[in-house]
């Protein structure tokens, strides 16, 4: 059975696979509330564009890796 999706952008249905984005979102409200969207789905062209956007902002928050001293 395939768990067809509804693509929150454009509206397309689509199966998920790799490489397809889901977001958790919340947003602050005007008084300290929080309005929240969990499952933001995106299809696979879609999840694209996401990635393009959010992508860097992603990579900057990986750590560099320390290379690894031998063991004594």
């Amino acid at each position: 059975m395939s768990e067809a999706r509804k693509c929150d952008r454009c509206n397309e249905l689509f199966e998920p696979t790799r490489g397809c984005v889901s977001l958790d979102v919340s947003v602050k409200g005007q008084r300290e509330t929080y309005h929240t969207w969990s499952d933001v789905d995106f299809c696979g062209g879609c999840s694209d564009i996401v990635l393009d956007l959010i992508g860097a902002a992603l990579h900057g928050l990986q750590r560099p890796r320390s290379a690894k001293k031998g063991r004594k």
